[in-house]
């Protein structure tokens, strides 16, 4: 059984369960929402939903969970003697899971033996975890309280994806710019708050540039409020790889596309004008983003048009960033080792 956090069948699941195989495998999508079945249904072989007859029937059968965030992205409650296999959505980093030490997670953390009782899923120790790098690999150790013996190594199937897609990208007239700020524990952060979006975008206008606001499908904030000419929102739930692939430049804060951008030689732009909020009242980080990777930051909306044009205009990667952060080498049989992994584990 594969499964997503969000409504849309993307990342790491979406490349294994479409194109990674495995002789003795029988794959099978469960979707949150039928709509999500029914996109799914153009790609994959078999998807139901998660609340229909066949979805829970085959969730209660299911001999292995793979998911991108928890059990409960398929059926925790019917899951009962399958093997969980978490191939999480991104490189961390900001603090999660049990490392996080601030904000609403923290009181999870504190108070997990009242959450153990309604949301048990959230503390499973998952019988296999793909890592993608030694850095990733310490992140996840520490978050699902999980031993090395349990990580499966290997170049992160979503990277594939990317690949893929932005090599089938044609050049364009206009120069893009995709923005996905992470979500913030609090709710606290819209753009529009910190940057004059008219000014921005009449910047836009004069470099022929334009920008895609994604928001981070939880998120609760409208960062966009009125129409422009360049500046563009996008639907939450549409897959942002398929965006990231045919940018120019990522604008984000502590997300951790930032990640994904640079493993494609994507310019990027840190926007955290609540930088000092976000430590003390959300999350800590695993490694600052603003001082330890080779990107541009920026901390006022003032400064952030005059900052695009100029990324774009002189954009090159100054840290080479196999030293710490790449991925592992490609695995043709990934799912398969995955599947090994869990059972052996399990």
């Amino acid at each position: 059984m594969f499964g997503v956090h969000t409504n849309t069948l993307f990342g790491n699941v979406k490349e294994l369960l479409e194109r990674s195989g495995c002789s003795d495998v029988r794959k099978i999508f469960i979707g949150r929402t039928k709509k999500d079945v029914a996109d799914a249904r153009s790609s994959v072989q078999e998807a139901y939903w998660k609340y229909s007859l066949k979805g829970i029937w085959y969730s209660l059968k299911a001999g292995g969970y793979l998911y991108s965030s928890y059990p409960s992205d398929i059926n925790y409650w019917l899951s009962g003697g399958a093997r969980y296999i978490n191939v999480w959505h991104g490189t961390p980093i900001k603090r999660i899971e049990r490392d996080v030490t601030t904000g609403y997670y923290a009181l999870r953390n504190r108070f997990s033996w009242m959450y153990r009782i309604f949301a048990p899923y959230l503390f499973i120790t998952p019988d296999a975890m793909l890592v993608a790098s030694d850095f990733e690999k310490q992140c996840l150790i520490s978050a699902f309280g999980i031993d090395e013996e349990r990580c499966v190594e290997a170049y992160p199937p979503r990277l594939q994806y990317l690949e893929r897609e932005r090599s089938h990208i044609t050049e364009t007239v206009s120069r893009k710019v995709l923005y996905v700020p992470t979500w913030r524990d609090d709710h606290s952060f819209v753009l529009h708050e910190h940057v004059d979006l008219v000014k921005l975008n009449n910047q836009l206008i004069s470099e022929d540039i334009e920008m895609y606001v994604k928001a981070h499908p939880v998120d609760q904030k409208t960062h966009v409020q009125q129409k422009y000419s360049n500046i563009y929102v996008v639907d939450k739930d549409i897959d942002v790889y398929e965006l990231l692939a045919g940018c120019d430049l990522l604008l984000t804060d502590y997300s951790s596309m930032m990640f994904e951008a640079l493993y494609l030689n994507i310019a990027v732009i840190l926007f955290c004008p609540d930088l000092d909020h976000y430590r003390l009242t959300n999350r800590e980080f695993y490694i600052d983003p603003c001082q330890g990777l080779p990107v541009t930051s920026v901390y006022s909306g003032a400064e952030l048009g005059k900052a695009i044009i100029s990324r774009l205009n002189d954009f090159t990667l100054e840290v080479d960033l196999k030293k710490k952060f790449m991925p592992y080498t490609r695995d043709t049989e990934l799912l398969c080792r995955l599947m090994n992994k869990a059972y052996k584990n399990g």
